[in-house]
């Protein structure tokens, strides 16, 4: 994971489709079978190399319960860890994350829950979608956050040093390794 400050400020990034997303309390939990949007560039068909999408993609799937994810994907992987979170459409089908994904969020409520982490194939009906949860990374990002706060002095048109504190937004992006640990299984992220 990583957290990533950008050196100047973004303003005027709101509108009816952009708003920012909270990152959750630490021990923050889902409840099972909550309706979640996972977001993405990811392919939209595992069976056509040209299916990504032009634009950002979203998709609606649902929590799926830990000891029911941690049964459907035993042989692949062994012990599923308590830092991650599964969703998908189990015994439909037809949505899920894809090749591309990796990485994106997983939001409930306006909450950043999760980050795409790791599945099966898109649009399976038995191997729910596995993301890392945010909420067991709370502290750490708030500790990172905190200890690298960065301030950008700028000079006026009177060649006045202002500050401008440059946290008023930052951009999370985590990039997960759990796929590289599951890479010799076919996994697709």
């Amino acid at each position: 994971m990583a957290v990533l400050v950008l050196s100047d400020s973004i303003s005027n990034y709101r509108s009816s489709s952009v708003q920012p997303a909270a990152i959750p309390p630490g021990g923050y939990v889902v409840p099972d079978n909550a309706s979640v949007v996972a977001v993405g560039w990811g392919q939209t068909d595992t069976n056509c190399s040209k299916s990504s999408p032009l634009g950002l993609r979203h998709v609606g799937l649902r929590t799926v319960d830990r000891d029911t994810c941690a049964a459907r994907w035993r042989q692949e992987v062994p012990e599923l860890p308590d830092s991650m979170l599964c969703a998908g459409l189990l015994g439909v089908g037809g949505a899920s994350t894809c090749k591309g994904d990796s990485g994106g969020p997983l939001v409930y409520n306006g909450v950043v829950v999760g980050v795409t982490s790791f599945g099966k194939a898109c649009d399976t009906y038995f191997y729910p979608d596995v993301s890392t949860r945010v909420s067991s990374y709370t502290d750490w990002i708030n500790n990172t956050v905190s200890q690298n706060q960065v301030v950008v002095v700028h000079k006026n048109s009177h060649n006045t040093a202002v500050a401008a504190d440059v946290t008023s937004l930052m951009l999370l992006a985590f990039a997960t390794s759990i796929w590289i640990m599951y890479s010799e299984f076919s996994l697709f992220f």
